[in-house]
Order: C-alpha cells, then sequence, then structure tokens
C-alpha cells in the first residue's frame, strides 16, 4: 500500500560549505542534507481507473495529469468546476454527480481525495487501504 499526501517538506537544513570552493564535497557533507519524508514516486495509469472524489479546482488539475498519463478518470462529486463538467460531458471522464460511498473504489488502481471534509477523507483512506488502493489525499497542500 502506497499512500501519497501530496504534501511534501520544504523544511531542509543548509549545508555549511567551506570557503573554499576547490574543494570537494565529501559524504560527511551529505549528512548535513535533511531530504523530505515523502518518497515522490512514477506510477504508470495508462487505461487504469483512477477514481477522483470532488470535482473543484484541485480535483481537476489531479484529472488533467491523469488524463496527460492516460487514465480512465471517474470523478465522484456533487459538484465539479466548468472544465470538469464539460469533460465529462464529452464522454472524457465518467462523474457520478453524487458523494462518497462505501465501495466507490472496487475497482480503482489510484484514488486521489481532493477538496472533501477530512472526515470524508479519512472514510476514503480506510477504504483504500482496505482494497489496497494506492490514494493521494488533498489534506495537507502547502506545497500543492
Amino acid at each position: 500500500m502506497v499512500v501519497f499526501l501530496f504534501c511534501f517538506s520544504s523544511r531542509r537544513r543548509r549545508t555549511r560549505f567551506t570557503s573554499d570552493w576547490s574543494s570537494d564535497v565529501c559524504s560527511s557533507d551529505l549528512k548535513e542534507f535533511h531530504l523530505p519524508r515523502y518518497y515522490p514516486a512514477f506510477i504508470d495509469v495508462k487505461d487504469r481507473t483512477c477514481v477522483v472524489i470532488g470535482g473543484g479546482d484541485f480535483g481537476e488539475e489531479k484529472v488533467v495529469k491523469l488524463l496527460e498519463c492516460d487514465a480512465s478518470v471517474r470523478v465522484i462529486s456533487t459538484n465539479v468546476n466548468k472544465s470538469v463538467s464539460e469533460m465529462a460531458q464529452k464522454g472524457i471522464i465518467e462523474w457520478f454527480k453524487r458523494t462518497y460511498q462505501a465501495g466507490d473504489l472496487s475497482d480503482a488502481f489510484i484514488a486521489i481525495a481532493a477538496d472533501n471534509p477530512e472526515d470524508v477523507n479519512l472514510k476514503i483512506a480506510e477504504e483504500a487501504t482496505e482494497r489496497n488502493v494506492q490514494i493521494g489525499r488533498a489534506s495537507c497542500r502547502e506545497s500543492v
């Protein structure tokens, strides 16, 4: 199970370098760097069902990125923005005009919880965990 939170820490410790630029950076200098706690990953989503729960601007951003990777995209949301609505009308994506329900991730490869109340995001995360579906949550969006 891989959990993506779309939130990467921007806090990094600065490395102390000597003023002598001709000196090499040794491995002990590398220990000064503080890397993000989350591991970025590339996932092949071509022809896979990707469910985006939420159809606002953040949801649209994720839908567009998934479509660029040839994913089969399903949006679940009572309301969507104009762009998402047009994509659904053209048959580019599926849009289920309702709130999230248990079972919505039954055939999902990836789920993205976009702009939902935290209690709904938690339910989505629980189902994703049960079904071994990779999930991205928008609840921590300082760098999105």
